[in-house]
């Protein structure tokens, strides 16, 4: 099963947010951070400059280990991730 990340950018908040799995020991942020910004993923945010981070917020958080998706229009739960 692959390990799945989430790399968002908001352009109210010029935050850039990485959610690694949990689990993520501190130690592997490095390297996955390298790949990340090592590689074109990164500029396929919506930015307008995709090489300068300058001014960019940062946020590396951890999946939390139970998770709910709800659909909020019913409020019924439809996964668990």
């Amino acid at each position: 099963m692959a390990r799945l990340g989430e790399l968002a950018y908001s352009k109210e908040y010029n935050r850039i947010e990485l959610v690694v799995p949990h689990g993520t020991k501190l130690k592997d942020i490095g390297p996955i951070w390298t790949k990340i910004f090592g590689s074109d993923l990164a500029a396929r945010l919506p930015r307008g400059c995709p090489n300068c981070h300058s001014g960019d917020h940062l946020l590396i958080r951890e999946r939390l280990e139970h998770v709910l998706q709800i659909d909020l229009d019913k409020f019924e739960v439809i996964g668990k991730g």
